[in-house]
């Protein structure tokens, strides 16, 4: 019924001739009956028993201790080395945590069946010795996680493996996968090893391989393994092990087997990868993400998407959460929701890597198409990497009353007649968890009828609350009316000014604060509003110029005005020469970039618009060096620098009545990028 896999040269063919005798009648009695009439009648295998119940584990029932217990397996031969060693691992280590069972005999044979030579299989039998009735009670507790992990461990290692061997790997990828290997070859893992007198005699032999060595046969190994791609070392069972006991019973036993043995094994290849691009590039941010068509089991049969990936965080003080990526997904698909107990989220400590799945469906229940599929997938990364939070550390910053008194001072001198408006300077002072403060400087004169400053509040119903108020009495108008300065602090909820990116709008909370200020004393001299106030009619006559703007325009929009510089450029710039600028940079977000780089110029009356764009971030680098040898003044040119998506957007205004001197401006950009360009090729 079955022929074996090794070669006959250097052993006794008729020695061996028994045990494999010894394994075909092995197979014949954990067969099912059904399997074994299709392989005498030479029916095709790949679609029925083979690929719905591989791998096959199956345990003898004894009653009593001491006694043996019997374990077997069969799976796929291919994609699977190193199972055997894993089985006897887990088998001798976890079948009773904390007692290391003592395995009495092993057998094993990699075969094929004789009417079908072309699908290899592996057959191991785990013989283990039980000593006590406590030790098989508890085994019969933890045999059928055991069972439900070892087949979820093999299947993850093969698809993982399949993905590597069947996928277009690009050289760095291909290079990760090498030294993978290599290093497991030279000095694998000490957390795989255990605490035996074996494996420390073992470990100890493992260290004297220096780094040197490994260098020495990196080149030797690496023809090998780029010729066989799928092969990994038999840790990966180990590694994966931690997956499968993240995802835990409740999650496996509402999904189907095989898509959880995929979630496990992208993950696995996810940190392999990300691990590598980490090194090369330790201060940039990395992303894989997949996205998998699924349906979870009691869900009345409604197809849901599956979203895995993994980020690296960049900093300690970073948060990456289930409201992060929730937010994210409904940001890019507005029509969606989380299903209910299907996210996870792997983050080991001292570990920058963080693992997530979550699961997907429409609020209306029906089912997701390719085209938004693809959506979800270019836009989704992108939006995962601008919603990572950092918790800042609050500032303590003591108020400085000399400036104060100074700001005091120069209120006062403002107050000239009794039906001056209140003199107001608002200054940022710090922030909380929850809160943003200003500090508050107030100057009114003050007449018979007015109240003191907090009835003045309290009638006017406001939700503002003073904080820490001092009144001082600065002097007479009329020698009859008094200048009364107040100083106090308001808090502001801080999560009303929270930006999409984590960022905090101060001028949108000082805009409220002032408007607030407005309201309760029917109008107020914002003293150092001035300016801002006048970059914000800019910006929202901008903001009406672009057509019908989405959240992520707005976002963009912000991010492109509020980069401008010098800053005072941002009131002074007329709005339409802005939107040209940012049509220009939306086209620089959808090239293609075979060039490397794109330029594109646009001529106005005595000025010049232009935006350079790259995925490089050395362009940026690139165009200051050069603008500092043509020696520009500010006054004659603004510039934005933005990045969106990982491209580089660089917008220039030149303002020159020549229109020789803005055509060589345009030129000179040209030159440069073309000359960096071939710089950035060689």
């Amino acid at each position: 019924m079955i022929k074996p896999l090794y070669s006959s040269c250097g052993i006794d063919p008729i020695a061996c001739a028994s045990y494999v005798t010894f394994i075909q009648q092995t197979l014949q009695t954990i067969l099912p009956q059904d399997f074994l009439s299709a392989l005498a009648e030479k029916q095709d295998l790949k679609n029925n028993f083979l690929n719905e119940t591989l791998p096959l584990l199956l345990w003898n029932a004894p009653e009593s201790a001491p006694c043996t217990l019997c374990v077997s397996l069969l799976c796929h031969a291919d994609l699977t080395s190193g199972v055997g060693r894993y089985l006897c691992d887990i088998l001798a280590r976890w079948l009773v945590p904390g007692k290391f069972i003592n395995i009495s005999c092993i057998r094993s044979l990699r075969f094929s069946f004789d009417t079908h030579s072309n699908l290899p299989l592996y057959f191991h039998q785990v013989l283990l010795d039980i000593e006590t009735q406590q030790q098989l009670d508890i085994i019969k507790n933890n045999r059928e996680n055991i069972h439900k992990e070892i087949r979820l461990s093999i299947m993850a290692v093969r698809h993982a493996r399949h993905v590597v061997s069947v996928k277009n790997l690009s050289s760095e990828q291909k290079k990760a996968i090498i030294e993978e290997n290599i290093t497991s070859v030279m000095v694998p893992p000490s957390k795989t090893l255990g605490h035996s007198v074996f494996d420390q005699i073992h470990n100890f032999w493992l260290h004297l391989s220096s780094e040197d060595k490994i260098r020495q046969i990196q080149d030797q190994f690496t023809p090998y393994f780029e010729n066989r791609p799928k092969i990994f070392d038999g840790s990966i069972f180990q590694e994966i092990r931690h997956s499968i006991l993240l995802f835990g019973e409740k999650f496996t036993g509402m999904r189907d087997l095989r898509h959880v043995s995929r979630l496990i094994s992208y993950q696995y290849l996810f940190r392999k990868t990300l691990m590598h691009e980490i090194v090369k590039a330790p201060d940039e941010r990395h992303l894989s993400l997949k996205i998998l068509r699924t349906q979870v089991v009691n869900s009345e049969g409604i197809k849901v998407l599956g979203v895995l990936g993994a980020m690296n965080v960049l900093r300690e003080n970073e948060l990456f959460e289930e409201r992060h990526i929730e937010e994210a997904m409904v940001h890019c698909f507005p029509l969606v929701r989380k299903v209910e107990n299907s996210f996870l989220l792997d983050r080991r400590s001292h570990d920058p890597i963080r693992l997530f799945y979550v699961e997907i469906e429409k609020l209306d229940g029906s089912a997701f198409t390719i085209s938004e599929m693809k959506e979800l997938k270019k836009n989704l990364p992108h939006t995962l990497k601008e919603n990572v939070e950092s918790i800042l550390h609050p500032v303590l910053m003591p108020r400085n009353e000399e400036e104060i008194m100074r700001n005091i001072l120069l209120l006062s001198q403002q107050l000239k007649y009794i039906s001056d408006l209140p003199q107001v300077i608002l200054s940022f002072n710090t922030q909380t968890e929850q809160s943003l403060q200003f500090t508050v400087i107030l100057l009114r004169i003050l007449r018979d009828e007015d109240l003191p400053l907090p009835g003045v509040f309290a009638a006017s119903g406001t939700e503002l609350k003073i904080e820490d108020l001092e009144v001082k009495k600065v002097g007479l108008l009329r020698k009859r009316y008094p200048k009364e300065a107040n100083v106090f602090k308001i808090f502001l909820d801080k999560r009303k000014f929270l930006r999409r990116d984590f960022t905090i709008d101060l001028f949108k909370a000082r805009q409220e604060l002032s408007l607030e200020l407005t309201k309760i004393f029917n109008g107020i001299r914002d003293f150092n509003g001035g300016i801002l106030s006048k970059q914000q009619a800019v910006f929202q006559a901008l903001r009406s110029l672009v057509k019908q703007p989405t959240s992520h325009q707005d976002f963009l929009l912000e991010n492109f005005f509020y980069a401008i510089t010098p800053p005072l450029r941002q009131s002074l710039i007329a709005p339409t020469s802005l939107h040209t600028l940012f049509c220009l940079m939306q086209e620089a977000l959808d090239a293609d970039y075979k060039e490397v780089f794109f330029l594109k110029a646009h001529h106005e009356k005595d000025q010049v618009l232009t935006m350079a764009a790259s995925p490089l971030s050395c362009i940026k680098e690139e165009l200051s060096a050069l603008l500092i040898k043509l020696k520009i003044p500010s006054s004659e040119l603004s510039c934005t620098t933005i990045n969106v998506r990982g491209i580089y957007c660089i917008g220039y205004i030149y303002q020159n009545r020549d229109p020789h001197i803005r055509s060589l401006f345009c030129s000179t950009l040209l030159s440069c990028l073309q000359e960096w360009h071939t710089r950035v090729k060689t």
